[in-house]
């Protein structure tokens, strides 16, 4: 092997490298019975392509689902198995909160099946079969026909959903893929604040000359604790998205003025490929340290990435940690001169929830995040949803 070649032998390793560091092997594992609540993918046993929403129409009525390829992060291919009420019967959900189910609740062959807003309708229900090869098939509870790919055989990307009747083909065999915490790129714990969460106490409005929202519309005569922190969100990095996050835009205040050094020449070949080393970027020549040193440089965020760059370890093997980052809401007030309870004015203070800026980063580590989901079990009105491989 010459010299060129050895080079360009070397580049192609590195690049597959830091590919396997930031898209690490998936292990599919396939499974024949269902758990409640739990996320899946739903591939067609025919080709191997999976039950797709067509992002043109993913937020909208009526999308009629297709088959496609496995894609990288793609939620259009991410299912939720719900049992309905209790019962033996299944909602399948997608990831925007739809529900898939037979359009018009027809008993026709070939009858388009789409997503629709939930509802307990018996067009919206599936009764879950196992087959004797691995594969499960879907039973609609309302026309009693199968979910279906359109032609059946080795069908492409794009073939159409369908109901269609029990006839033993591929057409109406699937594979089911279970999700778990190690396939989560991200995860993010959404609640509403609550007015008993807040922290009331009665007050003389007149002597302490203190007025808040509620007394123009109520005439109520309390106010919120002043100062009270609301946790309203909890979000979970994996090392992935921390991963290709910081690759896309990275600002360090220990690692900036060696950047800014780098680009302008001042530093030396040996501490450029050190340099990018540190950041995770293992590359073999000068050149390519530059270019990704410049592409932090220019999208740079002083603020926020300061704050989260703080939380993630790096380490010179390229690994990052999980990030974990907590939002808060903060109960405030301000001086304003209005209207009394008893009719005259003065100045007083104006309390409410503010949307403040307070958010706090901790680093995770580890190949799930178990524990992370158990950390806002003392809030209320929450609930977590997930952004997969």
């Amino acid at each position: 092997m010459n010299k060129s070649a050895k080079r360009v032998f070397s580049l192609l390793m590195t690049m597959i490298m830091l590919f396997a560091i930031c898209y690490p092997a998936e292990a599919k594992k396939t499974v024949t019975s269902v758990s409640n609540g739990r996320y899946y993918r739903i591939k067609y046993a025919g080709s191997n392509r999976y039950l797709d929403i067509p992002a043109q129409g993913y937020d909208n009525n009526g999308t009629q689902l297709q088959i496609w390829d496995y894609a990288q992060g793609n939620q259009n291919q991410i299912f939720r198995l719900v049992k309905a009420n209790n019962s033996q019967y299944w909602h399948i959900v997608a990831q925007n909160g739809k529900i898939i189910e037979v359009r018009n609740s027809s008993h026709q062959d070939g009858a388009q099946v789409a997503q629709w807003d939930s509802h307990n309708g018996k067009c919206g229900l599936w009764s879950i079969k196992k087959q004797t090869d691995g594969t499960v098939s879907f039973q609609n509870v309302e026309s009693k026909k199968f979910l279906n790919v359109q032609g059946g055989g080795k069908a492409g990307n794009g073939r159409r959903i369908i109901q269609y009747h029990n006839d033993k083909s591929v057409a109406m065999k699937f594979i089911l893929e279970v999700l778990d915490d190690s396939d989560v790129y991200s995860a993010a714990y959404q609640r509403n604040i609550k007015n008993e969460e807040i922290t009331w106490r009665r007050c003389n409005p007149i002597k302490d000359r203190i007025y808040n929202q509620t007394q123009f519309s109520k005439g109520w005569s309390y106010y919120p604790a002043i100062g009270q922190k609301l946790l309203y969100s909890v979000d979970f990095l994996s090392p992935n998205t921390v991963a290709n996050l910081v690759k896309k835009a990275a600002y360090s205040k220990s690692t900036w003025k060696q950047i800014e050094s780098a680009i302008k020449g001042e530093l030396t070949a040996t501490a450029i490929t050190e340099l990018a080393a540190s950041l995770g970027y293992n590359v073999p020549f000068v050149g390519g340290a530059l270019s990704i040193l410049q592409t932090l440089w220019n999208s740079r965020d002083e603020n926020q990435w300061n704050k989260f760059l703080d939380a993630v370890q790096i380490s010179r093997n390229g690994q990052y940690s999980g990030v974990i980052v907590y939002n808060y809401r903060q109960i405030t007030s301000f001086g304003s001169y209005g209207p009394l309870s008893n009719g005259t004015t003065a100045w007083g203070w104006q309390t409410y929830i503010k949307d403040v800026q307070s958010v706090s980063y901790k680093s995770w580590t580890g190949s799930n995040f178990a524990r992370v989901k158990a950390l806002p079990q003392k809030v209320k009105a929450g609930s977590w949803h997930y952004e997969y491989k």
